[in-house]
């Protein structure tokens, strides 16, 4: 099956739309128009405006593959340097190397952590190096992902996320603390000053200049800043309760977090925030809130699946893998070197996305129609 160019705008007419039926085993899965083939890229979903109008849509996270690190071993955290080289995070202080961008992982090989389970890990392309954070305030580096070696935290707490701004990293972690560094070398804890008598961190975002912690208690318990983690306000996301929450993203307008309870936030300066109910019964912890082609993904509570919404308003549970079985309750979904990736909580790996005409529903036939495409959908009108 091969690829085939769609015009970024305008429409073409034409006198038949092939019938695209039995995904995902049927192909090329393409449409013809006027003698044109244009290669179908996503779900098609009737609008329901228009009963006459077809939409074809590209969707992340229509098909996954199960991928097998170790068995039924647990996978933490994932993180690919976008060149092939993928760390998967185990249990035990552990971790297995792919060099072949996440087919296949060779064996376990243990941390030099001193035995202290690791949390998180993130490739950061600014300093070349992998970034591997843990309990006991570890943080190891590696330009491989075959030799670590350990960096000075200054801080005993249990670090739990990873992000790069661009201009500094910041490592989010127990007990208010936060890290940072210019250069991957070098590290300065801080403990931020919260009400919150204990909180972790469990998400940093940053966008224009504004870092968000995320944190344990979203009551009195998250902080922003401004300069570059040099100084921190508390923020509360949500007074009205007290669960934690599991995930955050900046959409390129606005700051999103979810949380236990079926609840979702939504601040456009990190400091106001606005929140309403979820459609899916909860997500889980450790999820990391992803956004990317117009779609939010998170965990969901039920086995097997995760939550997407294209508005916030609507969310809908997603089977992570449509042939295997459920990889555990609940799936933590993250995006690392291009690639999507699904992590049960109980084990189970799967890259997403891997053949994308795969997953599809059952389309239909359509004569005389007339097929715009505006740069990310399809439609197609019969007459």
């Amino acid at each position: 099956m091969s690829a085939v160019d769609v015009p970024a705008t305008g429409g073409v007419s034409g006198s038949i739309i092939t019938e695209l039926k039995n995904f995902p085993n049927n192909a090329p899965h393409d449409i013809s128009i006027g003698g044109e083939r244009w290669l179908k890229t996503g779900l098609m979903e009737t609008n329901p405006a228009k009963f006459d109008a077809y939409l074809w849509r590209w969707s992340v996270g229509t098909y996954w593959q199960p991928i097998n690190v170790l068995g039924s071993v647990r996978v933490l955290d994932i993180a690919s340097n976008g060149a092939g080289i993928v760390i998967a995070i185990l249990p035990g202080g552990m971790y297995s190397r792919s060099a072949d961008g996440g087919k296949t992982f060779s064996g376990s090989t243990p941390l030099p952590n001193g035995g202290n389970e690791v949390m998180a890990i993130e490739w950061v392309s600014a300093f070349g190096l992998f970034i591997v954070v843990g309990r006991s305030g570890v943080i190891l580096t590696s330009t491989d992902g075959q030799a670590f070696q350990s960096r000075s935290s200054g801080t005993s707490a249990s670090l739990q996320t990873i992000c790069w701004t661009g201009a500094v990293l910041v490592i989010g972690g127990d007990s208010k603390t936060i890290v940072t560094s210019i250069n991957g070398i070098n590290y300065t804890p801080k403990v931020v000053n919260i009400t919150a008598n204990y909180n972790a961190f469990y998400q940093i975002v940053h966008f224009d200049g504004k870092i968000l912690a995320l944190a344990e208690s979203h009551t009195n318990g998250s902080a922003i800043s401004a300069d570059n983690g040099a100084t921190w306000s508390m923020v509360t996301v949500d007074a009205s309760v007290s669960t934690a929450i599991h995930g955050g993203v900046h959409d390129g307008e606005k700051f999103v977090a979810v949380f236990s309870g079926s609840r979702v936030a939504t601040s456009v300066n990190g400091t106001d925030w606005t929140v309403t109910a979820m459609t899916v019964s909860s997500v889980y912890s450790g999820s990391k809130l992803i956004f990317d082609a117009g779609q939010y993904w998170a965990s969901s509570a039920s086995g097997g699946r995760i939550a997407k919404s294209e508005d916030l308003a609507i969310w809908r549970d997603f089977d992570i893998d449509f042939y295997t079985a459920s990889p555990g309750t609940g799936s933590r979904v993250k995006k690392t070197g291009g690639q999507y990736w699904a992590m049960g909580t109980s084990a189970g790996l799967y890259r997403g996305n891997v053949e994308p005409y795969a997953g599809w529903p059952v389309a239909i036939s359509a004569y005389g129609a007339e097929v715009t495409f505006n740069g990310q959908s399809a439609y197609a009108r019969v007459s």
